[in-house]
């Protein structure tokens, strides 16, 4: 899944610049594996960089800066009722 968004704002002293809280490009993606009883996921999410605060000129706004980060998870089911399973979240240590 991708998004591209552009978008136009202005305020009393900018012009032209993007919506706050908005980044220019979004992704994410998924791969699962599934086969008696096993079961493996991977799932990418990234995020283009966004101003999060505007200040009275560019060189001050806070950015967030662009991020992606990996999940993965197994699970393995060896009788009807058991079944044992692990989750890593953000596995590449990506900032928050």
């Amino acid at each position: 899944n991708y998004t591209y968004a552009n978008s136009k704002a202005q305020t009393a002293d900018r012009r032209d610049i993007r919506l706050q809280g908005q980044a220019e490009h979004t992704a994410n993606a998924s791969l699962a594996y599934d086969f008696r009883g096993l079961t493996l996921r991977g799932s990418v999410n990234y995020n283009g960089a966004f101003t999060t605060t505007l200040a009275e000129n560019a060189d001050r706004d806070i950015i967030n800066e662009a991020r992606m980060q990996v999940d993965l998870s197994a699970q393995f089911r060896f009788q009807k009722n058991w079944r044992v399973f692990a989750e890593m979240v953000n596995v590449n240590n990506a900032p928050q």
